[in-house]
């Protein structure tokens, strides 16, 4: 189930109606996750993780930040920004903690204005990156996620630029798509396939009187062309 669907609490949140749940997301409604506790409906929470005693499994969004952006910097780039679709989601905030961890690393000082973030949707990296064009220097962008490195791709082959020459773009998440971008985007990998795999394992576990447990699935990094 992902959370936010129309009418997902009102059904979730009746007795009898599921004997588990897995919930996809960062967009969870609080309310809803409070009823299926209030119940004792089994919860997993896959892509995101809650304070408190609730089962969740997520990706090392921290960690992969920060592998992003040490790449860019090990290669000489020196005014690396970041981009994100929105700052609200809790996953894009980890990724730019990583984003900031390096540059601490590298003794580099994150200037506020190569941070650029808007509100949900396919555009804002496109629209992140004229704003970063109009605002200051850079030589590289890491974009929270790969549909934020796709509107900047676009961004820069309209300002005339060269990537990776001019600017280099990392990008998050490593969709189909990734591979097929141009030039292909190198990006981190998402295991999705095995973050529902595990979620399901752990709901499974709960089932059979486990107790909820917290997981984190490492993300390597995917160097394609976007990058040196």
């Amino acid at each position: 189930m992902r959370a936010g669907s129309a009418g997902a609490e009102r059904r979730l949140s009746q007795r009898g109606r599921c004997d588990g749940v897995v919930a996809l997301g960062c967009d969870l409604p609080l309310e809803l996750l409070k009823a299926l506790q209030q119940l004792g409906v089994p919860l997993v929470l896959a892509d995101c993780d809650w304070p408190g005693d609730v089962a969740s499994v997520t990706v090392a969004n921290e960690a992969g930040g920060y592998a992003a952006t040490q790449h860019l910097l090990a290669h000489g780039r020196r005014r690396v920004a970041f981009i994100a679709e929105t700052p609200d989601n809790p996953n894009f905030s980890l990724r730019c903690q990583g984003y900031r961890r390096a540059h601490a690393k590298y003794n580099v000082e994150v200037h506020p204005e190569r941070v650029q973030a808007g509100t949900l949707g396919p555009d804002e990296g496109y629209q992140a990156t004229r704003k970063l064009l109009a605002a200051t220097p850079f030589d590289a962008i890491f974009a929270a996620n790969d549909t934020a490195a796709f509107g900047a791709l676009r961004a820069l082959a309209e300002a005339g630029l060269q990537v990776p020459g001019d600017v280099a773009v990392v990008g998050f998440d490593d969709i189909a798509l990734a591979r097929y971008s141009y030039p292909p985007l190198s990006t981190v990998r998402v295991p999705r396939r095995e973050l529902g795999t595990v979620a399901a394992r752990e709901l499974l576990k709960m089932f059979a009187g486990g107790a909820p447990e917290s997981l984190v699935l490492p993300v390597p990094l995917i160097v394609r062309h976007s990058s040196p």
